[in-house]
């Protein structure tokens, strides 16, 4: 395959402004992250390096050449910095400075002399520019992005080398590699730049996603020590002798389930932050029996739910994964089948077991759900229209991830006029069946 320099400036330059136009959209919505400004910077300072690179190799001109290719060269000096504040220290102005003016100098100075020399100058710069960003990232625990930005520089030295190399042979006077191996190292170096401004992407929104885990445990945090606090208070008032009186115990019977409604909101929107996470969700994968899960759901239930949900056990089902993210998958198919079923009807709850899949069944006797929400209802933040019953939308659709993290499915099974059925079907451990 014949590749031609002309046409991969062109390629470059394209890439270089979809990226541009990453990193800006980036900075538009979140003008605080200062990363993405040196990159942003960076990647402007490589779109001008090439088009002057793309001119001056049009029309002949050494001196564009060289000086198309050093600005595309020290662009990765402003990459650095980004990559320094990113990790929360102050950009090293000093040496960039120095390595800015000393590869100008050294281009000025060999501004007469044959492309190779300039060519071992500019591989140098790069060289040494990505080096650097290489460096810094290693310095600190690698993320998927920094995976990408290590890979991306990886061949793009990989590519700065074999170029200087190539300069070194022809200065020599040796015999170069053939133009088509010319445009192949040409081809890792920009392609190595390219993957390694992915990486940065990817460490953006990393950053980002794991400020949002963070806000998300700190609301949590503050959400529970004043829901622990209504709690206790309840509980002390529905002990109190005018607890006997009947309006004192619907009013602490109503403060009882505002608060685990709450708490249960609360564990849905962690839940479903961990679910989403690019990490595995799962903190402790253990093998454990489904039919503790089911136990630990029932010890805790509130006594409106003791009082209409039945649970039916079945032989031990060895299962592995995260035990409380089951609890909350369960939990949530219970308080959906409550919510939408007539007040005092019962909700029947039964674990079974097939060669290699348990079985957890939800049956209530509700309204039933109309065919064309039978699938929405499991869309995050989605209620079917004319619900009287308030709520999130968030239970299904966290119950059916568990479910999935752990190579289950959740479905809606039946469902007519006389209620509806959910199933939630987990694969068992073989080896102690």
């Amino acid at each position: 395959m014949t590749l031609d320099v002309a046409t991969l400036n062109i390629v470059a330059l394209l890439n270089t402004t979809i990226l541009m136009i990453v990193f800006a959209g980036v900075l538009w919505a979140y003008r605080s992250f200062a990363a993405t400004r040196y990159w942003l910077g960076s990647l402007a300072a490589h779109a001008t390096g090439t088009i002057v690179l793309t001119i001056g190799t049009a029309g002949g001109s050494e001196a564009a050449t060289a000086f198309g290719s050093w600005l595309f060269a020290i662009a990765y000096c402003g990459a650095w910095q980004g990559v320094r504040v990113y990790y929360g220290k102050p950009p090293a102005w000093r040496a960039a400075v120095v390595i800015v003016a000393l590869s100008a100098g050294a281009m000025l100075a060999l501004a007469a002399q044959d492309r190779p020399v300039q060519g071992i100058a500019t591989a140098l710069v790069q060289i040494v520019s990505v080096a650097l960003i290489v460096l810094t990232v290693l310095r600190h625990p690698l993320r998927p992005g920094g995976l990408v930005v290590v890979g991306g520089t990886a061949l793009a030295l990989a590519g700065n080398i074999g170029e200087f190399a190539a300069n070194l042979l022809r200065l020599a006077g040796a015999a170069g590699p053939e133009p088509d191996v010319t445009a192949w190292l040409y081809l890792a170096v920009t392609v190595g730049g390219g993957v390694c401004y992915v990486g940065f992407v990817l460490m953006a929104f990393d950053r980002l996603r794991t400020q949002q885990r963070n806000f998300v445990a700190l609301v949590s945090h503050e959400f529970r020590a004043p829901l622990g606090v209504v709690a206790a208070a309840a509980d002390n008032l529905s002990l109190a002798p005018a607890a006997g009186d009947s309006e004192v115990r619907l009013r602490v019977a109503k403060i009882q389930r505002t608060v685990k409604r709450m708490s249960m909101l609360i564990d849905n929107v962690f839940a479903g932050d961990r679910l989403d996470s690019w990490q595995a969700p799962f903190s402790a994968r253990a093998m454990f029996d489904l039919n503790e899960v089911l136990q630990a759901v029932e010890v805790g239930s509130d006594s409106d739910a003791a009082g209409r949900v039945s649970f039916a056990y079945g032989e031990a089902v060895p299962v592995k994964g995260d035990r409380n993210l089951l609890e909350i998958a369960v939990l949530n198919l219970i308080q959906n089948a409550l919510k939408y079923s007539p007040e005092g009807s019962p909700v029947a709850v039964a674990l079974s077991r097939d060669p290699g899949t348990a079985r957890i069944v939800v049956t209530d006797q509700g309204s039933g759900i109309p065919p064309e929400d039978r699938e929405r209802i499991f869309l995050k933040y989605y209620r079917a229209a004319g619900q009287a019953s308030s709520g999130s939308g968030l239970g299904l659709h966290i119950s059916r991830e568990i479910a999935r993290q752990h190579g289950g499915e959740l479905a809606l099974t039946a469902s007519d006029s006389r209620g509806s059925t959910f199933c939630l079907s987990l694969p068992t451990d073989r080896r102690r069946g």
